[in-house]
This record gives C-alpha cells, structure tokens and sequence, in this order.
C-alpha cells in the first residue's frame, strides 16, 4: 500500500512501469493535499518524486530506454500529448512540449521497441502512429479506424493489441406537460444498430438534427419533431462526432465532425448541399458551435490559446476572436441573444459549474455551481435544464433552473449511468437526452506489426 490518493475518474488514468522494473508513473494527487500531476513512485523505497504539475495529466508512457515520457493532458473535455526529456533517474530535463498532433482526443500511447515511434488511441478515431517527436505527423492505422482503448505493442515488436469499443447510444425524449412540468414516462426516441448523439432542436421545433454513425461514418442527420424521416445532411465520412446547433433564422446548421483527421466546424446549409469548412481546432478538443442571435457569429470552443477558452467567428469566415479569459467550454447563446452561457470544468469529468456573460462581452458570473459535465445544459426562455452530478448508484437528476425563482428543482430522475447530451424544444416542454444502451468491447491482435 503506498498512501492514500485521489484519483480522477478518466480512461487516462493508469500507471507505466519504468524500464528497469523498479518504479512505476501514475496520476497522483495525494488525499488532502494540492498538486496533483503525474509522479514516479519506487518500488524499493516508495519515495515518490513529482514529474509534472498539471493535474489533468494521464496516460504515462516512457520510451524504452526511459529518455522521454509521453503522456496526455487534458484541456477541458479533449487531451493533448505532450512530451518530457528524462535524465539520470528520471528526472525531468526542462518543461513538458506539446505536440501539435491534431488528434481530436488522445486516451493512451504505446512505443515501438526501437523508440522511434508513438502509437497513439484516440477515443472516437481509433490508432494514428506517428514519430516520438513535437514534428511528428500521424498516420491513421486503417485496420483499427473504430473507438478504441490505448494499445499494447508487444517488446519483440512484431505484434499489437488493442480493444475496440461497441457502443450504442441512442436518443430518448420525456415530455414535461402542466404548468409544474410534470414528467411522462421517458422512451427511445431516435435509434438504430449504430449510435446516435448530439440531438439539437430547429428554432421552430420542427427538426431535429443529431450526429450519426449508421451509415458506417459520423454524419448529420436531420428528422422531423416526431423522429420520423431521417436523412442525411452530410457525406463528409467523419471519424468522430462533435456539437450542432441551428441557426436563429433555421436555414443553416453548424456542426463540429473528425473529418480527414481533424476536428472541424462546418456549415451546412439545412435543406442539404455541400458543407463549408469554416475553423480548424489544432487543440483537437470538442467545439460544440453556438451562434449568435443575429445569425453573423458563431462561438466555439477551442484551446488554441492553451487552455480551453469560448472564441467567436463570423459565420461568412473569417479570424477568430477569443471572448473569455478565465477557461470556458460548451458555449450556448440564450434564446433572447442577451447573455452566452459556458461551463467551467471545477472538477472534470465529476463536476462542472455553469457561467454566464453578457454575449457582447463583460463580467462573468456563475449560474449554477454543480452539474454533470458530459451531459451539457439546455438553455431556453424561462430557465436551464441540466443534469447533476452522478451518485454513487450511477443516478442523475434531470434537473430546472428557473431565472424567475432563480431556484432549482428535480424534474426526474435518470437510473442508467450512461445518460447524457441533453437538448430541449424551443418550448422547454420535450426533452432529449443521449443514453448508452449497450456497452462492450472485442480485444484485437494484430500479426506482423512493424
């Protein structure tokens, strides 16, 4: 036993061993105590040195002479790879570097035995291989192109294990009726044999549009408020999906989509047509495009200035403007156009808090101060819908803020662990959230790696 310790609840979370057997690296943040990072703990003495100081540190992996330590760090809800020199016992040679990889996601690195390359897992696309340095381009590896978990590469190196991930999500409604919101019966709502995520509702109510993977790629999809007469709006063959949202006028929709390898925002006209690129995110975290009531910017969020921050772009193209300062992540414009509302990872992925804005710029303030971080907040006219955070049974509540009271109040409870992604109707009275109905995974060996 080596002490008590507070470890985060994340697929990066998981130790590697030294190449002389006598140490092993793992995120540590000791109980009770700030300064959490990535640390070397001896076997022999159980001295524990510190390697980093970031506490969104994860997925060590060292080279197999033990000269670099690749890991992950990450910004908001993505990660980035990073790399350290190591000297004489270890010791970190100067500050991490981060390679600019554009990797959506990265969960794990694996070495080849020579050292000269990094296989990296990303959670949506699958392995890219790539040299173990910041000038390093990555190859996707076309026979694992699904989600998979990090990989294993075997020291003869001639042989590859990884597991590929079989979800399905799909999406389901609960109507809220009366003057309290009383809930009905929650039922699946939007679904297929694939996955289905990201529902958003058309300013009128009577579309919907949501991401997609049942034609063998990540799509948009659109349908009617019923879920009938689905159909594709892209034919972009995406790697991983991302947020969309309308415009105010419902003529067009943004949409983030892994396209080619890179995390891309799009606009796409909704009665169908070729999709524009309009902003590349080089962080490779999450977008998720709100636009701003006038239909003539749309804000994202990126981490291209280092740490995940809310930027607005104008919808024609154009330079990026960064609008908050102090971290922002999932940004969504209220109804009326007035304040642009964004989370704050407090504790991510257990917890998040919800702020606010004025959309033209100004003073931030909190709105609320606990909800789950995955399934991220539905703003509409009179209040918030957002989900608190897990019990220990795995429960949510799906839960109000009204801007009226300014008080809050469950409207049920979800029993499954794998809802999120909520998203209401213009009239806050049907509710759409994303749920894992079914989870596994098949373990892959690959011969003749090289």
């Amino acid at each position: 036993m080596l002490g008590e310790a507070n470890l985060p609840d994340r697929p990066d979370v998981y130790l590697a061993w030294t190449p002389d057997s006598k140490g092993v690296v793992l995120p540590w943040e000791e109980a009770g105590k700030a300064g959490g990072g990535l640390y070397l703990i001896s076997l022999e003495t159980e001295e524990r040195r510190r390697l980093t100081d970031n506490k969104g540190d994860g997925a060590p992996a060292l080279s197999p002479d033990g000269g670099i330590l690749a890991f992950t760090r990450r910004q908001g809800a993505g990660a980035d790879l990073y790399l350290v020199r190591l000297g004489e016992g270890y010791k970190p040679k100067g500050e991490p570097v981060k390679v600019p990889s554009g990797i959506p996601s990265i969960i794990g690195v694996a070495w080849t035995p020579d050292g000269r390359d990094i296989v990296a897992c990303d959670e949506s696309s699958g392995l890219w291989r790539m040299a173990a340095s910041i000038s390093g381009k990555p190859v996707r590896l076309a026979f694992a192109s699904d989600a998979a978990f990090p990989p294993a590469i075997s020291r003869q190196g001639n042989r590859l294990a990884y597991a590929v991930k079989k979800d399905d999500w799909d999406i389901y409604r609960v109507d809220l009726s009366g003057q309290d919101l009383n809930p009905g019966v929650p039922f699946k709502f939007i679904s297929s044999t694939r996955s289905e995520v990201r529902p958003a509702y058309s300013p009128d109510g009577k579309k919907i549009a949501f991401h997609s993977n049942r034609s063998g790629a990540w799509e948009v999809w659109v349908c009617d408020r019923d879920g009938s007469n689905a159909v594709p709006l892209t034919s972009l063959g995406g790697d991983g999906w991302d947020g969309s949202a309308w415009s105010p006028d419902g003529r067009r929709i943004a949409f983030g989509l892994v396209a080619a390898g890179k995390l891309q925002m799009f606009v796409v006209n909704a009665s169908g047509g070729g999709a524009r690129s309009l902003a590349t995110d080089p962080s490779g975290a999450t977008l998720y495009p709100s636009w701003s009531r006038d239909g003539q910017s749309i804000y994202f969020r990126s981490g291209r200035s280092g740490r995940s921050e809310i930027w607005r772009i104008p919808a024609g193209g154009g330079d990026a403007v960064q609008i908050t300062r102090n971290t922002g992540d999932l940004p969504q414009v209220s109804p009326d156009g007035k304040y642009l509302y964004y989370t704050k990872p407090d504790r991510y992925p257990e917890e998040c808090s919800v702020w606010r804005m004025p959309a033209g710029g100004g003073e931030e303030t909190v709105v609320l101060g606990s909800t789950a971080c995955h399934p991220p907040y539905a703003v509409w006219e009179q209040g918030v819908y957002f989900f608190t955070p897990q019990d220990k049974q795995g429960r949510m509540d799906l839960t109000l803020y009204d801007f009226r009271t300014r008080g809050t109040r469950k409207i049920l409870t979800i029993e499954t662990t794998g809802a999120f992604l909520v998203a209401a109707s213009p009239d806050g009275r049907t509710i759409l959230y994303t749920q894992t109905d079914k989870t596994g995974s098949d373990l892959m060996l690959v011969e003749n790696f090289r």
